[in-house]
């Protein structure tokens, strides 16, 4: 225990420290990565990411895309979206929700059209 204790020693932050940390915890309230299948029949599948467009549609920013057993972090703007992707979506749950559609067959229920 003693030797835990002394390996995982934390000490209290610096004052300016303090102060950083309080500021990114006030933007982050109101953040969540919300995660998303590329159904077959998305608007997305068969698209880049810079073709897709999120941000600038929808103020999310896609973090992360599982493919199979594989994750890709940061993913580049020319990565292509394919039916069955998990994708790592980091914004509002309000945000989340309107982008809802992209994700869906166009028409279908919960689709938000048709």
């Amino acid at each position: 225990d003693e030797l835990r204790r002394g390996h995982y020693k934390l000490s209290a932050p610096a004052e300016g420290e303090q102060g950083v940390l309080a500021q990114m915890m006030a933007v982050m309230r109101g953040m969540e990565v919300a995660w998303r299948l590329v159904s077959p029949g998305s608007p997305l599948a068969g698209t880049s990411l810079a073709e897709a467009d999120l941000r600038r549609r929808f103020g999310l920013s896609l973090i992360a895309v599982i493919r199979g057993n594989r994750m890709f972090t940061n993913p580049d703007s020319d990565t292509v979206l394919q039916a069955g992707d998990i994708v790592g979506l980091l914004g509002s749950s309000e945000e989340a929700a309107a982008a809802e559609p992209c994700f869906t067959p166009a028409g279908k229920p919960g689709s938000g059209e048709g």
